[in-house]
């Protein structure tokens, strides 16, 4: 498929380009498609907070906040309050997050698509922020305190490799 995403529509780069002197270098993002997973998916971004300050690194964590136009009310809610949490002012130490809306009137996902859909938007969207690796995980994942330690390290170590498996 086509990336959805291109540096042009990238609404973050400008912002990324100011940060990036606390960003890890190589860039790291994370990917979490978010459905429903409000107020939960608070301790999933703490314990990535808690794992890049072990590794003195800033996070780009891209949030895909998603759900088809037929899901019932109760999930259309509770993707709004995570949108509306994302979008808060406050920061999360360590983290530089982006919200994407695939939740709302005009922005659900095909009804013919899954997660994989939201998961493959989100990685485009770093990509096109200019991450060099790029990791996934769940809304209700909680990672080690050494997990951006060994998403950098993979980075340095391996630099010839394409991808790679973090449990």
């Amino acid at each position: 498929k086509k990336s959805i995403y291109t540096p042009h529509d990238c609404d973050v780069c400008e912002q990324l380009k100011k940060f990036s002197d606390n960003c890890s270098t190589p860039k790291v993002a994370v990917v979490i498609p978010i459905k429903s997973e409000y107020p939960g998916i608070k301790d999933t971004l703490i314990s990535l907070s808690t794992s890049a300050a072990r590794a003195k690194t800033t996070l780009h964590v891209v949030c895909v906040v998603n759900c088809h136009e037929n899901d019932n009310a109760e999930i259309k809610q509770n993707n709004a309050q995570t949108l509306s949490f994302l979008n808060e002012d406050e920061k999360i130490a360590g983290l530089f997050i982006s919200a994407l809306n695939l939740a709302s009137e005009g922005h659900y996902i095909p009804e013919k698509d899954s997660v994989g859909y939201a998961r493959k938007a989100g990685m485009d969207y770093a990509l096109a922020c200019g991450s060099d690796v790029i990791a996934c995980m769940d809304a209700d994942t909680l990672v080690a305190e050494n997990y951006a330690e060994e998403l950098l390290n993979f980075s340095h170590n391996h630099e010839k490799r394409k991808f790679a498996l973090i449990p």
